[in-house]
């Protein structure tokens, strides 16, 4: 049957065939996908992209031309902005959003103190990996838990994503005066200055 053209699409998890490459996936398992995905995008009446890094990879990548509309920040303000954090690491997917990247920033920066809020697949490996790298007893992996009184109370983020659409932990962190690190490859780096976006390989 037909499929029905979207009239508007917003491409919130971003490019998935970039989202492959950046996180090492197998490109034929996930080819059928992107080509639904590709499909799908270039029928839409518009298209929308979470950020200018999204739209830029839907040109490329697709062919399709965006509208950006970055994410509305929705965040309260922490009404008790915590005292105890010194680095700070958000999300979900540790693999995806870096946290390897940030375990070994934590290791050359003698005397800091990483908090981790969110969760990840295998957390029992994630603790073994900071061991391993010397760090553990300067790592505190909180779990999932409201981040908003972390966030507004740390010194500065770490975001060092493979692959982040967006990162509103990001926008939220700017909104605070709370100094950023992020990888290029988060869509939330156009809000900070080009000395606080990482690039791979430096």
């Amino acid at each position: 049957s037909a499929r029905a053209r979207a009239e508007v699409v917003r491409a919130a998890d971003g490019v998935s065939a970039v989202w492959v490459e950046r996180c090492g996936r197998a490109r034929w398992r996930w080819a059928r996908h992107v080509g639904r995905e590709r499909a799908i995008l270039r029928d839409a009446g518009a298209v929308v992209a979470i950020s200018p890094m999204v739209a830029a990879e839907l040109a490329e990548r697709y062919g399709v031309a965006a509208t950006v509309v970055l994410n509305p920040l929705l965040c309260p303000e922490a009404a008790s902005p915590r005292d105890d954090v010194d680095l700070l690491w958000v999300g979900h997917g540790f693999a995806r959003k870096g946290l390897d990247r940030a375990l070994c920033v934590l290791a050359g920066l003698p005397g800091r103190h990483l908090t981790v809020v969110g969760r990840g697949a295998r957390a029992g490996a994630w603790r073994r990996r900071a061991a391993a790298q010397g760090v553990a007893d300067r790592v505190t992996f909180v779990g999932p838990a409201e981040a908003a009184p972390y966030v507004a109370g740390a010194r500065l983020l770490l975001h060092p994503a493979r692959y982040e659409p967006y990162g509103n932990v990001v926008a939220e962190a700017v909104r605070h005066g709370v100094a950023v690190v992020a990888s290029a490859t988060t869509g939330a780096s156009c809000l900070l200055h080009a000395d606080h976006v990482w690039e791979e390989g430096e």
